[in-house]
């Protein structure tokens, strides 16, 4: 041991490796290091393929019908370890809304006396939807914006669902999937 400016003892790296406790010091730190390391790669890693699995999930479901949706992510919750059998309900607030292309006319007549005074005015208005034909010679009005229901909750009873892990990667799934926050998922038990 080597004394610092102030007179305490310490140990430096190359007296502890002489020692055989030292030595078994050093590889156990070694190997919690090497531990760590590989325990926050998988997590760094694993949170960049979430990220890009939702936006590729996400844009798959914005266009499905509500049963579609459901059947989907049953699929998906029944795919992970531990879970058998599940149902799935996803509530919406409100429904899609559509909006289509209109084409407005207005005209204004101006109807004047004998001498050129303007004795009153009359506004005439009119609004068409904007009209496309189809491959098969089918008209459609034209659609501009069409918004799809915001989620407000899910519901899944599975099999498993009690469990705080398997729920824990259920509400992960869905989440991932639906693109929503974890409080709008709701797991439950299966009943038997």
């Amino acid at each position: 041991m080597e004394e610092n400016k102030k007179g305490k003892r310490f140990l430096t790296i190359d007296k502890i490796i002489k020692t055989k406790n030292g030595k078994m010091k050093i590889l156990v730190i070694l190997g919690a290091i090497g531990m760590l390391i590989i325990l926050f790669s998988d997590i760094f890693v694993g949170t960049k393929q979430q990220e890009v699995a939702a936006d590729e999930i996400t844009s798959e479901y914005k266009y499905m019908s509500s049963d579609e949706l459901e059947r989907k992510i049953r699929e998906t919750v029944e795919s992970i370890e531990g879970v058998g059998r599940a149902k799935v309900l996803i509530t919406y607030s409100g429904s899609s809304t559509k909006v289509y292309a209109v084409q407005k006319d207005e005209e204004t007549e101006t109807v004047t006396n004998g001498e050129g005074e303007k004795k009153e005015e009359k506004k005439r208005s009119s609004e068409e939807y904007v009209m496309v034909e189809n491959g098969s010679g089918k008209k459609n009005a034209l659609k501009i914006y069409e918004s799809e229901p915001e989620i407000k909750g899910v519901v899944v009873v599975c099999t498993g669902g009690g469990k705080a892990g398997i729920e824990a990667k259920v509400v992960n799934a869905v989440t991932v999937a639906l693109g929503i926050s974890s409080a709008k998922v709701f797991v439950a038990e299966l009943a038997k």
